[in-house]
């Protein structure tokens, strides 16, 4: 099971848009949770944000928590290789692939 926790607005939106692109919208379930704003406000959310910084995007995939955008990405990309979207492990073009992500 994979669980995306996501604040509207924030920097967890690029992971709602890789999930479009991807085509796995219907795999994944979609948690709205609060974050501390700059101005000390909590956004709105509907459920407890477990990420140990208060912060999203965070992905859990059979309990293990994944955490940066970055990582996420790499993530979603491997374990979703058929949708083409990330060079696979032996591509030469994966380094470069690393390097943009980095």
């Amino acid at each position: 099971m994979l669980t995306l926790y996501h604040a509207p607005l924030s920097r967890s939106s690029r992971i709602i848009h890789l999930i479009e692109e991807l085509g796995i919208h219907d795999r994944i379930e979609i948690r709205i949770v609060p974050i501390l704003r700059n101005d000390g406000s909590l956004s709105p959310g509907e459920a407890h944000n477990p990420h140990p910084e208060g912060k999203v995007p965070l992905l859990v995939h059979d309990s293990v928590e994944i955490w940066e955008s970055n990582a996420i990405i790499l993530y979603l990309t491997d374990l979703f290789p058929q949708a083409g979207m990330g060079p696979v492990a032996g591509d030469p073009m994966r380094g470069r692939y690393l390097s943009w992500l980095a």
